[in-house]
């Protein structure tokens, strides 16, 4: 990302931020059962033992885990989500940085990064901190948002699921499976997701030709172009159209069948 913000200022925000444990909590019960999924895959290239979330929310992955026979740890930047997760789930969740966590050299069978490589300063050094806490034939399980998506090329700049401030690098199924090869790992495998669902599609579309103003007389805000998120979604909620476009529209099948889906999935294991 150009001009990105002050790396202290993005901590700090992260560290007393509620809102995504709020949005974690209620969706618990779904993200189960899509860490499930998750797990099965990791579970196909190693035995459950030890397992590390970076960027664990409130601990829904973990949850999921110690179900399935793992032992299981997770960080966590934000203190009071970290906090609800420890004292509700009672997981061991630290609140600081990977490489401060005082993990030991070798001791995970499986590191989750679950839409985090994306928010850090220095991606390839958290992955070669990954590297270093994996045992040998231990799996990297990696999923954020992918710039080579149908979603990506077409909005670019404007692809608002994908182009926010909180993103500090961006990548795409090529750059990503490099940097993993780089530093040491075998990439296992790759594939994408994508939803037919997106309420930011038509302020993507809206950006990409340049007509914020249009949109937002329509949303009942004329003359203002940055949006009220109120306003918006009783727009896409009360316009038929706008929900039909919203929901329908969007050719997730074909998405997913060409790995043109905007959720980027690698799966890599370090090598001997």
């Amino acid at each position: 990302m150009a001009d990105p913000p002050d790396a202290a200022g993005v901590d700090a925000q992260y560290e007393e931020d509620r809102a995504h444990g709020e949005q974690a909590w209620q969706e618990h019960e779904t993200n189960l059962a899509r860490f499930d999924q998750i797990l099965r895959r990791i579970e196909k290239c190693v035995r459950p033992g030890r397992f590390l979330d970076v960027g664990c929310s409130i601990g829904t992955s973990l949850v999921a885990a110690r179900e399935r026979g793992w032992e299981v740890q997770g960080i966590e930047l934000s203190r009071p989500v970290a906090d609800w997760g420890r004292e509700n789930f009672e997981l061991d969740i630290r609140s600081t940085h990977l490489a401060e966590a005082g993990f030991e050299e070798g001791s995970f069978d499986a590191i989750l990064m679950n839409h985090v490589l994306e928010h850090v300063a220095d991606p390839a050094g958290v992955v070669e901190t990954c590297h270093g806490l994996l045992r040998s034939g231990g799996v990297l399980y990696q999923s954020l948002p992918n710039h080579g998506s149908l979603k990506g090329r077409l909005f670019g700049s404007s692809w608002t699921y994908g182009v926010v401030p909180q993103h500090l690098s961006h990548f795409d199924k090529r750059s990503l499976r490099r940097m993993l090869r780089r530093l040491g790992f075998r990439v296992r495998a790759t594939w994408t997701h994508s939803e037919a669902k997106d309420p930011h599609l038509i302020v993507s579309l809206m950006r990409r030709i340049g007509r914020m103003d249009k949109l937002a007389a329509w949303c009942g805000m004329p003359g203002q172009l940055d949006l009220d998120e109120t306003a918006y979604v009783r727009f896409i909620t009360d316009r038929r159209w706008a929900h039909f476009v919203s929901q329908r529209v969007w050719p997730a099948r074909f998405c997913r069948w060409t790995g043109l889906g905007e959720d980027l999935h690698m799966m890599a294991s370090k090598e001997s």
